[in-house]
């Protein structure tokens, strides 16, 4: 990735309110809803985890304007997983016995 990308990724205001919202917010929101621990911590790896790379591929291939966004969504949201998903785990208390 270019450093000008990697400039503008971290300065999209979109991206973070996507990445916040959808690694943080979400699993949060849903956790008084599950009462599984089990299940709950497979729903969190399914939202908490990065948008991955076959994004900003699908991106390419169908749209390629929206490339080098997507490509920031799959960066910041990598970067941000490193921090959220320990996070949330500790907010909802995921793994307490």
């Amino acid at each position: 990735m270019s450093d000008k990308l990697g400039r503008q990724c971290l300065s999209n205001k979109k991206i973070w309110l996507y990445s916040l919202f959808k690694m943080v917010i979400i699993p949060m929101i849903m956790r008084p809803f599950v009462d599984n621990p089990i299940f709950f911590g497979v729903l969190l790896a399914a939202v908490a985890t990065p948008a991955g790379a076959g994004t900003p591929l699908l991106a390419q291939l169908l749209n390629p304007k929206a490339y080098d966004v997507s490509l920031q969504g799959a960066t910041l949201t990598t970067l941000v997983a490193i921090v959220s998903m320990p996070l949330v785990q500790y907010l909802t208390q995921l793994f307490q016995f």
